[in-house]
């Protein structure tokens, strides 16, 4: 859509407000076949564009728990390990500590999210997250979100945030490290927050959603 709607709250202050954000651009990211001009519609690829809103707030009140959340309807019904994919909405949020004269930018990610695993072939990720103030980065994996300020997707048996694929999850909150090793086919998500200390103070933290798609042939992309 052209816009999107920023909320960003505080409990502690009693504070509710939403910005209307505008795009102001996009790309097509395919990781392969990026000569595609339309990939969406090319048979037998999943096109992959990155498009960026855009808005400026100035927050009311210095507070410890600003929530800054976007969402968009619907998740993809194609996703085979939440419960009524098609139903639920696709959330992210931020967190922000303004107390104390903070001036804090959040940690940005320097990799696209990865569309593609393949069966049987253990694959590794890092977002690449970096923070330019030098604050300490702590990395969780997390229930994706499927509405404002706490709604979470609902995960089939067997499937859980720590592991959501059939097969083994391993991740390390230190560095963000993730690797997945597949045993069937699968579209599943995945959501990791970094949340970022200064002087062992939580000011921030962001949230990034993924969407994986489980390939039972590698050869073909």
């Amino acid at each position: 859509p052209p816009t999107f709607m920023l909320d960003y709250n505080s409990n502690s202050c009693g504070s509710n407000n939403s910005s209307t954000m505008n795009q102001v651009s996009f790309q097509n990211i395919t990781p392969v076949c990026v000569s595609i001009s339309d990939p969406c519609n090319a048979p037998g690829v999943v096109g992959i564009e990155e498009y960026i809103y855009q808005t400026t707030i100035t927050l009311p009140n210095n507070c410890p728990d600003w929530i800054l959340s976007v969402c968009i309807c619907c998740r993809n019904n194609a996703i085979s390990t939440i419960n009524g994919p098609g139903g639920q909405d696709l959330c992210v949020e931020a967190q922000l500590n303004n107390t104390n004269n903070y001036n804090n930018s959040s940690p940005v990610f320097t990799e696209y999210p990865t569309p593609y695993i393949c069966v049987n072939q253990q694959f590794c990720y890092n977002n690449g997250a970096v923070d330019i103030d030098g604050d300490s980065l702590v990395y969780s994996l997390v229930t994706p979100m499927s509405s404002a300020f706490g709604g979470t997707v609902n995960y089939l048996g067997g499937y859980s945030a720590s592991n959501p694929v059939t097969g083994t999850t391993t991740f390390d909150p230190s560095t963000g490290d993730l690797c997945i090793l597949a045993t069937a086919i699968d579209v599943t998500v995945l959501a990791m927050k970094v949340s970022e200390y200064r002087n062992g103070v939580l000011i921030g933290s962001v949230i990034r959603d993924i969407q994986v798609i489980i390939l039972n042939n590698c050869s073909t992309v």
